[in-house]
């Protein structure tokens, strides 16, 4: 059993190995599979992260949102905490102290019935995840229970052994460039 330090090393590692080219398809391939779910189709909000250092892109998911009339948030890391802010063009973003874009503005989103359409580093088939070790999603989403949950991943972000904890919430649902778990 891979522990958590074990799987972060190993997708780091296999995301610096991926080629451009299949990054860029499987987005297109997650985004479409992501975009035929009723879930998405009934959203009005939309919380997503803005993709970063080779995570499966969002630019797809943002513009197809803004084009569908939706309202996104997206998340800014605000000391131990993480909160979403709306925005509505990538103009109104900027680059955190770690060089993640993040929402300028101070509009928090106010309906709970959000779909959140949220990053890891790996997943399981009983939709375990490995998060990026700062606790920011499990933290935010015990006080948002009511936000549905969707991971977007590339598959070989998905594995079959690594440690959970009891701590760790789960996507609702995991889309990859093949398959919906």
């Amino acid at each position: 059993m891979l522990t958590k330090k074990e799987v972060r090393q190993l997708i780091q590692s296999k995301k610096r190995e991926s080629d451009p080219v299949m990054r860029k398809e499987a987005a297109l391939s997650c985004s479409e599979l992501l975009f035929g779910l009723k879930q998405w189709k009934n959203a009005k909000i939309i919380l997503t992260y803005i993709s970063y250092n080779k995570e499966m892109s969002t630019d797809l998911i943002l513009s197809r949102a803004f084009e569908e009339g939706k309202t996104v948030a997206a998340p800014r890391v605000e000391g131990e905490n993480m909160n979403f802010y709306i925005f509505s063009s990538k103009d109104e973003l900027g680059k955190s102290e770690m060089g993640i874009l993040e929402p300028l503005k101070n509009t928090l989103p106010v309906d709970e019935e959000a779909l959140m359409i949220m990053p890891g580093v790996a997943f399981d088939l009983e939709r375990n995840r490995v998060g990026y070790g700062g606790g920011f999603y499990d933290k935010y989403l015990e006080m948002h229970p009511k936000h549905y949950k969707i991971a977007i991943a590339y598959e070989f972000q998905i594995l079959s052994d690594f440690e959970t904890s009891e701590f760790d919430l789960k996507p609702d649902l995991i889309v990859t460039e093949s398959r919906i778990i």
